[in-house]
């Protein structure tokens, strides 16, 4: 039996206002000078200046007149309405340095990376959902790495509740086939034994938890003894009902009580 680590991408919540910056790790771009135009910002001054302790910018920066900080951004940069730099983004964390120590702080700094990302998407990117959706899949597609595609997978995926696109939440019909068994070791902290389970089980949780919110599921003919036969099943049971799936998450999407969860950027200490 293969055991290994299962390394989820968890986006943490993060004050973007936080006084508790830290000091930012090497593969997060510098915080752009106060002489730069936003106009004449790149992908990685916009992740530099999302990425930087507001408290530690001078008060004449262009992000930081009139405390419009991210608007100022959408409003002046003309980057927010060109979906591949969204592509751009999603490449500064994913070719960051490889974890080798799940509680690591390089892993917890690539975590509030990613953070950032999903600020930059939802907050700055003025863009139709479906043109974010289209880049954050075709960064996925475009990774040759399987390390850096499966956290490119994991961020994407984790997208679907704030989307309601159904094509994000399929990127875990593969794993639905894989056996392979993980084991998740808790911190010291939690005193619990290792936990072991299989990626398709894993997956199965994920997509019938992430469609509950959507719609009622029968789940009898996923919940029987045998795991591969429980979940070819609901592979099958999700290419038969893709169009109700797409027309649930359509109609849950457009509900006046539905809210989009917020994302809150992760700050370091500026870097010129």
């Amino acid at each position: 039996m293969k055991t290994t680590f299962l390394f989820l991408v968890v986006l943490s919540a993060f004050s973007f206002f936080s006084a508790n910056a830290e000091s930012r790790p090497d593969f997060i771009p510098p915080t752009p000078p106060v002489s730069k135009l936003i106009a004449n910002y790149t992908v990685a001054d916009v992740m530099g200046i999302i990425s930087t302790d507001v408290d530690q910018i001078p008060a004449n920066h262009p992000f930081i007149i009139d405390k419009e900080y991210s608007k100022s951004i959408k409003k002046n940069w003309a980057g927010a309405k060109i979906s591949t730099n969204i592509d751009v983004m999603m490449q500064i964390v994913l070719d960051a340095p490889e974890v080798a120590e799940l509680e690591s702080p390089l892993k917890r700094q690539i975590n509030g990376a990613w953070a950032n990302v999903a600020y930059f998407i939802y907050n700055i990117m003025d863009i139709p959902d479906s043109d974010k959706v289209d880049a954050i899949l075709r960064t996925v597609n475009g990774q040759t790495d399987s390390s850096k595609k499966f956290y490119a997978i994991n961020f994407a995926r984790m997208q679907f509740a704030n989307f309601l696109d159904p094509r994000l939440l399929a990127l875990e019909l593969p794993n639905l086939d894989d056996a392979t068994i993980h084991t998740h070791i808790y911190r010291a902290a939690e005193t619990r034994p290792p936990e072991s389970y299989s990626a398709r089980s894993l997956s199965k949780r994920i997509i019938l938890g992430e469609l509950s919110d959507v719609m009622e599921i029968d789940r009898t003919p996923f919940e029987v003894a045998d795991e591969a036969a429980a979940c070819a099943a609901l592979k099958a049971w999700w290419t038969a009902n893709l169009p109700l799936i797409t027309t649930k998450c359509a109609e849950k999407k457009a509900s006046p009580n539905w809210v989009r969860r917020s994302f809150f950027g992760k700050p370091w200490d500026v870097k010129w």
